[in-house]
């Protein structure tokens, strides 16, 4: 079996679950077990969900994405809505606390007040 590396924040990664390409950008790395296992939360470039959207995802459900697709999917942050990326950086994770899945399909819940 091939051996991985450890995602870090700021990686840009693909889940492998979904059935097109959407570039992530890993806002946390948990640490599972004693091995190297990780729960990633990973904010989505673009794709069909609000911007704010966390989807969580274990290590081996993603692959580390190339430049070429980073490059591809960049072009939408740049879209009117997406604020906050145009200033060069994406939101803090501070914005999603509160934020939880449910089903454990990758969709976020409402925010808890």
């Amino acid at each position: 079996m091939e051996e991985r590396g450890q995602y870090e924040v700021g990686d840009f990664v693909i889940p492998v679950d979904l059935p097109r390409i959407f570039v992530c950008y890993v806002t946390n790395a948990y640490p599972i077990g004693q091995g190297d296992d990780q729960l990633l939360e990973l904010q989505p470039l673009d794709g069909p969900w609000p911007i704010g959207t966390l989807l969580i995802r274990m290590d081996h459900m993603v692959r580390a994405a190339c430049p070429v697709e980073v490059d591809v999917a960049l072009p939408a942050l740049r879209s009117p809505g997406r604020d906050h990326v145009r200033r060069g950086r994406l939101p803090s994770v501070d914005v999603y606390v509160g934020v939880g899945i449910d089903d454990g399909l990758g969709r976020p819940s409402p925010k808890v007040a």
